[in-house]
Formats: C-alpha cells, structure tokens, sequence
C-alpha cells in the first residue's frame, strides 16, 4: 500500500494538532483521553495494530484494566533472540537501542524491519512516564516527521495523564478499606499460561473486583503483564542489568486503586507465579505521590525523611547535607507540593514508618 507522504504543515496535521491540544486541555479521564487522542492521530498517522496505554511511573506497568494484545507484550519483554529486555524499563520506551532490530530515536523506537515497522513511544511529565504505546504498520516505516509529530503529541498528553492519576490518587476512596472478605492482601499462584491454579478466599475477592468473575477465566492482560515481568526477571538472574520490579497499582472500575506485585515462585519446575493483591496503602502510594509532584531524587529522599517525622538536623546529619541545603529542598518540596509546612506536606503525602530511611531512600 502506497501511503501518501507524512507533513506535520498538513492542514489536516494541523487541524488534528489544534483539536489534540484543546482536548488535553479539557482533561478528560486517562482512558477516554487516550482513546480520543489515538482517534484522531490515526488519521493523520496511519497504523494498522496496537495501542496506548496508561503506566505506573515507578515500573511503567500498566495501571489500567485495558484489553491489551498478550502477543505484543509478550514482544515488548523479549529481543529478536528470545532474552530478556528491560524494554518495559530502560529499554525502548526510554529511548535505548536495545540489540534487536530496532532504531532509537528521542523517546521512539521506530522499527525498521522489512515488512512494516513499530513505533513506541512514552508519555512524559516531569521526570516521569505516565503513558506508553506501540503502534504497527505491516507495510511501510514510520517516517521521522511522523515520529517527531507524534512525540511532541505524547509529551501533551503526558501532562494531562500525570493530572488525572494524580486525581485518582488523592481521591478520598484510594486507599479505602476494602469491604467484606478481601479487608487485607490476597494470594494467587499462576501456572502454564497464567491460569490460576491457586488463590486464597482474599485473592479470589479482589480478581472478582478486578472483573474476573470465573477463575476459568484468563486474567486480564494487565495482571499477565506483571506476571511476564516477573518471569522476566527471574530469567534475567545474574545478568548485569536489573529490571524493574513486577509491580503496578491498578484502578478497578470503582475507581479504587489495588498493588498487585509478582515473583516466580522458586523450586518451582514449571516456573510458578505467585502474585499479591493488596488495598493501596499510604506506604505503597508515597512512591506514586512523590513522582506525581515531580520531586528530584534528592527531594523525594528528603520528603520521605520530613513525612517520617525526622528532624531537619537529623536529615542533614542522615545525607551528609548542610541544615541549609535540607531547609532548601524541603522550601522546594513544599513549593512542588503545594504546602506551607510539614504537617500539611504530612496530610498530603501520607506517612511512611519514622525511622526508616529505607522506606524513603
């Protein structure tokens, strides 16, 4: 199929531009964004498969229950040779040339395999990724006026994706109890293919608030994600380059947000997956908050130390700082933050357990 060629100076390019910014600007919720923004590039930008999707910015999992294609991600977790890719980490949607056939251009990796190419991009904030997408042609090669375009579209929309989790994140329901029998974590052991092969009464209630209503079901794909990951990183063993955690914060459809965290169950011979399913408490959602206020990594150690109820001396004395130095970064947290002082920065960050630098580190 002969395409017609790609101008960003196009009127309908700039038109789908225009009417883009006015939407970002409007600040619909993630996936009604994502899905209007997709609409409209497809147009202009032509593709043939593939999708957007919303990410943790702490492992850039997926934090939505979309219907993903498993064959792509089972692709975007392995090279042309079979091993392992940080592509979900550091790897392709952070710009780096992996070693299979792929291109790395900014934050786009443009495919430049004979029969058609994939375009995969992020979508930042700050220092952080909110979004991410791969797209397909099964004929012809994104173009670098494409590629650019499109780019400079994703970072808009990653602002707009940053506001909206962090809307999600501070809403009153977030971190709420979870009612009846699923009050604390639960467990799911996951076989061959990711079926359930075991779970506790706690893991079974949250897979069906998770809209799994059979366990003869297949699991959402964003639940094999974090499973892929995890046998990811347990293949990766030894390697020098360590991916990033098996873990996502996910919205269910009462827009209450769950941790589910995964690792391959060791000893096991067919490589088992045990996975964790939890109510999102003020400990796991202190990473999501700090990255959602763009705090440095300095600012976020620092955060973490003030919310914990150290002292600024005691922080100074922690970080090898001078006290001006801390009281400087935490003037700029506050400023990030929104707030005057720390009992403020307290409220609105939640606690983590004082006395442990880990936590915050």
């Amino acid at each position: 199929m002969v395409r017609t060629p790609f101008s960003p100076h196009d009127p309908r390019a700039r038109a789908a531009r225009r009417a883009i910014g006015d939407l970002v600007a409007q600040e619909p919720p993630a996936r009604e964004l994502l899905d209007e923004v997709e609409a409209r590039l497809r147009r202009v930008v032509p593709f043939d498969a593939g999708g957007w999707w919303t990410t943790d910015p702490e492992t850039l999992l997926p934090t939505e229950l979309w219907n993903f294609d498993i064959d792509v991600i089972a692709r975007e977790l392995k090279q042309d040779s079979g091993v392992p890719l940080e592509g979900l980490n550091s790897g392709p949607f952070d710009g780096h040339q992996s070693s299979s056939k792929a291109v790395a251009e900014h934050d786009v990796r443009n495919g430049n395999a004979k029969s058609g190419s994939d375009l995969r991009f992020v979508s930042r904030s700050g220092k952080s990724v909110w979004g991410a997408a791969c797209w397909t042609r099964t004929d012809t090669s994104f173009s670098a006026e494409e590629v650019s375009y499109v780019t400079d579209i994703a970072r808009e929309v990653g602002s707009a994706l940053r506001r909206d989790l962090l809307r999600v994140a501070m809403h009153p329901t977030a971190g709420a109890a979870f009612p009846d029998v699923a009050t604390g974590s639960g467990t799911l052991v996951l076989g061959k293919g990711d079926l359930v092969e075991g779970f506790t009464p706690e893991g079974k209630a949250w897979l069906e608030k998770l809209g799994v209503s059979h366990l003869s079901e297949p699991l959402p794909a964003a639940l094999r994600w974090i499973s892929l990951q995890a046998r990811a990183r347990a293949d990766s063993t030894g390697s020098r380059t360590e991916l990033r955690a098996a873990r996502s914060r996910l919205a269910t459809a009462d827009g209450e947000l769950v941790t589910v965290q995964a690792e391959v169950l060791q000893g096991s011979g067919d490589a088992k997956v045990v996975m964790t399913l939890e109510p999102v408490s003020s400990r796991s959602l202190f990473p999501l908050l700090l990255a959602l206020y763009d705090l440095s990594a300095r600012e976020k150690t620092v955060a973490g130390l003030v919310v914990a109820g150290w002292p600024l001396d005691d922080v100074a004395h922690h970080l090898s700082l001078s006290l001006y130095t801390v009281r400087d970064h935490v003037k700029a947290i506050y400023a990030k933050v929104g707030v005057r002082s720390r009992p403020e920065l307290t409220a609105r960050l939640g606690g983590v357990s004082a006395g442990n630098p880990a936590a915050v580190a």
